[in-house]
């Protein structure tokens, strides 16, 4: 086993927390996708090959999301 020193330590907190912030950004990202494209799938007023695009973009980003909630409890990270 081995021993961090306290630098050490500290440059590792703060890379996970530059991937922290990253991986945040990123499913907030994805949450806005998935909104706008929940309204393309459902706004009547647009042709029907426009609705059925969203709804591939909202299975899309619903099933990224879903993977990222998987790793995340692999992980250990649950809410």
């Amino acid at each position: 086993m081995f021993t961090l020193t306290p630098i050490e330590d500290q440059m590792l907190n703060a890379q996970e927390l530059a991937a922290g912030l990253a991986a945040t950004a990123m499913i907030q990202n994805l949450i806005r996708e998935g909104e706008e494209a929940r309204i393309g799938v459902f706004d009547r007023t647009l042709p029907d090959e426009v609705r059925a695009e969203a709804m591939k973009d909202s299975r899309r980003v619903n099933d990224t999301l879903k993977l990222i909630t998987t790793m995340q409890e692999i992980s250990g990270i649950s809410a």
